[in-house]
């Protein structure tokens, strides 16, 4: 996923301090919590994956190797039920 991406524009969402429940065109909704808060945040504005884990190692101050998977991860999960989508040109 190299492209942009970005929160579907059709997306309802509940957040509470501690988690966040989305749901998009019907589908089982898909409850957030923990890192996964912060990479649903890091697409708030159109982002790539690359973008958005070099930007949250950094907030964590690890190595982007360490948490490149989990953020591919839950990245394609929110993509697959059309949380995330391509960003408009």
């Amino acid at each position: 996923m190299h492209d942009p991406l970005v929160h579907a524009p059709r997306c309802f969402s509940r957040r509470t301090p501690t988690a966040m429940l989305l749901l998009a065109s019907g589908d089982a909704p898909q409850l957030l919590r923990g890192t996964a808060l912060d990479i649903w945040d890091s697409f708030a504005a159109p982002t790539t994956v690359a973008r958005a884990t070099e930007a949250l190692a950094s907030a964590y101050g690890v190595e982007q190797v360490v948490i490149a998977r989990d953020v591919e991860h839950v990245v394609e999960s929110l993509v697959a039920d059309g949380l995330l989508v391509r960003a408009a040109p």
